[in-house]
């Protein structure tokens, strides 16, 4: 199987898929002081990084979601984050991204969303793509709107054990 297939290029970002040579930056990643606040995609130890990417690469391989990829800053050649396609309960596709703590605030939140959100809607037809922020996330309501997604309703769910309030956008 081919392993770092790239999806598509960007000004600054390279968007492919996860390779078994992106652990260690998988696991710095996982190591940001957010990680709290999405616990699915943060480990406790370096070996459980590269049984999640052999989990990611065979859901490549069947076509299957959820997806999640690498974000490249492609100046420097570095893995700086990840961006997920996941189905929600209706079967629509929702996004979802962790950017490492030093390339916050550069505008590759927002590069990366624009892209993939016009990515996901061509590749799968798909007119509407989603995201979830936690309501208390001011920073994600922002980015969120920034990007031209659209405030829905707001919901409790179970996260990991914990009832969370989260707000639903639509673009």
């Amino acid at each position: 199987m081919q392993q770092n297939i790239m999806l598509y290029t960007t000004k600054h970002l390279a968007i492919r898929r996860l390779a078994m040579e992106d652990a260690d930056a998988l696991y710095e990643l996982s190591q940001s002081k957010w990680c709290d606040k999405f616990p699915n995609e943060c480990y406790d130890d370096p070996s459980e990084v590269k049984a999640d990417i052999e989990s990611i690469q065979a859901h490549y391989q069947m076509g299957h979601f959820p997806h999640r990829y690498g974000i490249v800053l492609k100046s420097e050649n570095k893995l700086i984050g990840t961006v997920s396609l996941k189905l929600n309960s209706k079967r629509e596709i929702k996004i979802s991204m962790m950017l490492m703590d030093a390339y916050r605030g550069k505008g590759y939140a927002v590069e990366t969303l624009d892209s993939m959100v016009e990515y996901a809607k061509k590749k799968y037809s798909k007119d509407r793509i989603f995201a979830y922020s936690r309501v208390d996330s001011e920073w994600a309501a922002k980015l969120l709107e920034k990007v031209g997604f659209t405030a829905q309703e707001e919901f409790d769910d179970d996260f990991f054990g914990q009832r969370i309030r989260f707000r639903a956008y639509v673009k």
